[in-house]
């Protein structure tokens, strides 16, 4: 009874350290360091800074609560220690292990809490900045129009500034519930580093269309007057659209901001992860193009043994059939691209009803053919364009050639057959870099080369943030309960002397885990990092079951 007595003493004393402390350094560490200079921001709302202070706190307490309970638990012990209680506890027949049961507790309870801040909360807090950005991201630039830069799009080639910026409503059924409405505005366009276009406008109304994964920003000027240094001349507008753009309303996945079921689950399966699943794509256009390009010197190779002035190829796809005849074809240096030269002759044919027919015949000195991704790198399309002494000759005017110096040819959707084995190759065929029976070019080689490289990257940075997240979340259990016991001996009562204790083996496990996790990043001491990040957790462990079982029982 009186064990359970003292216990409890010992616990709300070192409770109410512990709560103290954790406020405190959570207060200046999350508010104190971040959100005053945000609060210095001209046109941040209420609602706003409150969200903030809600992202940035978890933040603080996952970094302030372990160096809490450390103290607390210093200086509860070591006060007691001073006082003598602790010898008047053994004069009574008392086991000092018995009194550190509340230290276990309060270890239990910080090494759990830190564990679910460092693996589910900072991770789902920032899921919570994504949604925070799509929701405001009218106010939001109208914020950066307040900044002396104002706003600038399109990669900085078009710069607005305005006097007045109002965030109106908009009609029902919209994906943004907001619009922006500025108000005597000037505007800087540039072509490259040079200004090609400024002037004013009376208004600009900029439209948002809200996605889970982006967002297009549409904007509209009225009543512009305009100089165009091109044309060396005013232009005066009644209304004036700017080219539509896409943004981004998702953070960049980085590992660590994963939390822990996905960095397991990336960790099994790498090839899942958005990056690599991209490259992934990529590897796989390229076996689809290198197949592509094989087949094109086929066909020319065997046409060119039986005509023999000529090599022969042919691509089309429902619409459209280009016939190449050239008497050279090499491919390119490191991708293996067709380039047909020394006089090329190309017959478009368009399908009609009776199947092919002839629409345009185009000579000239070079012609390409490539296998390439469209611009939004979802599907491959065959592209074929001439170049040198151009002479465009149509089947219903045979007698009127245009001459140029380039000419193009509609793009062509890529033979699925060559996409379907491209995609037929498997993730871990694709990775094994030991097997060179993909190799079909060089690009291919250096894409898969790469590839791997990059996995074996991601799989050490899972490796390490897994075993230092861990760690970490450890090393407060072993460190309270170190911080209590050498409250104990060194009768550490004074706050000093307390936070002193509690500091130097605080500094020496972080440090072991830094180490450790910077030699994970290197394939040839992965598991020396390993191992270093445990032997700090395993080194205190042991001082801890020193100091319990030899000097306090003394």
């Amino acid at each position: 009874m009186l064990c359970w007595t003292l216990q409890k003493y010992i616990f709300r004393e070192m409770g109410k350290t512990f709560v103290l402390t954790s406020i405190g350094l959570v207060a200046l560490l999350g508010l104190g360091g971040g959100v005053v200079n945000m609060m210095e921001l001209e046109g941040v709302t209420v609602g706003q800074l409150l969200k903030i202070i809600a992202l940035i706190l978890p933040v603080s307490a996952s970094l302030t609560l372990p160096i809490a309970a450390l103290f607390s638990a210093t200086a509860t012990y070591g006060r007691l220690s001073a006082a003598n209680e602790f010898v008047a506890c053994r004069s009574g027949g008392i086991n000092i292990l018995v009194l550190l049961l509340p230290t276990l507790l309060l270890s239990l309870l910080s090494a759990g809490c830190t564990f679910f801040f460092i693996n589910f909360l900072i991770p789902g807090m920032v899921m919570n900045i994504d949604r925070y950005i799509g929701a405001d991201l009218p106010r939001i630039i109208k914020q950066q129009l307040t900044t002396p830069n104002r706003l600038g799009l399109l990669g900085d080639r078009f710069r607005i500034y305005a006097d007045r910026c109002d965030v109106v409503p908009v009609a029902e059924g919209q994906n943004s519930p907001e619009a922006l409405r500025l108000a005597r505005v000037a505007f800087v366009e540039k072509d490259g580093a040079d200004w090609s276009r400024f002037g004013t406008a009376q208004d600009v109304s900029i439209q948002f269309e809200i996605q889970p994964e982006s967002a297009t920003i549409a904007i509209d000027m009225h009543h512009v007057r305009l100089y165009d240094a091109k044309a060396g001349r005013y232009v005066d507008i009644e209304h004036q659209p700017v080219e539509r753009f896409t943004i981004s309303q998702r953070i960049p996945l980085k590992v660590k901001w994963l939390d822990l079921g996905e960095l397991l689950r990336y960790g099994r399966h790498p090839s899942l992860f958005p990056e690599v699943e991209t490259r992934l794509a990529a590897v796989r256009a390229a076996i689809a193009e290198a197949m592509f390009y094989r087949e094109v010197q086929r066909q020319f190779r065997d046409s060119a043994e039986r005509i023999r002035e000529y090599g022969e190829v042919r691509v089309s796809d429902q619409s459209v059939q280009y016939v190449i005849q050239a008497p050279v074809l090499q491919p390119g240096a490191r991708d293996n691209r067709a380039l047909f030269s020394d006089g090329v002759r190309i017959l478009e044919m368009r399908r009609g009803d009776h199947g092919f027919t002839l629409r345009r015949t185009v000579t000239a000195d070079t012609a390409a053919l490539v296998m390439e991704p469209d611009r939004s790198r979802r599907q491959l399309l065959v592209n074929l364009q001439a170049a040198g002494n151009v002479t465009v000759t149509y089947a219903g005017h045979p007698d009127d050639d245009l001459r140029k110096e380039r000419e193009g040819f509609d793009s062509l959707d890529a033979p699925a057959k060559y996409v379907e084995q491209g995609l037929a190759c498997s993730d871990d065929e694709i990775l094994d870099v030991s097997d060179n029976t993909l190799g079909f070019s060089e690009e291919v080689t250096h894409l898969r080369m790469g590839l791997a490289k990059e996995v074996g990257h991601l799989s050490r940075e899972i490796a390490g943030i897994l075993h230092s997240r861990l760690a970490f979340s450890l090393s407060v259990f072993v460190l309270v309960i170190l911080g209590a016991v050498l409250g104990i001996v060194f009768r550490g009562a004074h706050v000093l002397t307390a936070f002193g204790i509690s500091f130097v083996p605080s500094l020496f496990v972080i440090a072991m885990i830094i180490m450790g996790k910077q030699l994970i990043d290197n394939p040839s001491t992965t598991a020396v990092g390993i191992g270093l990040i445990w032997a700090g957790i395993a080194f205190v462990a042991a001082v801890d079951l020193f100091v319990m079982t030899r000097v306090l029982r003394r």
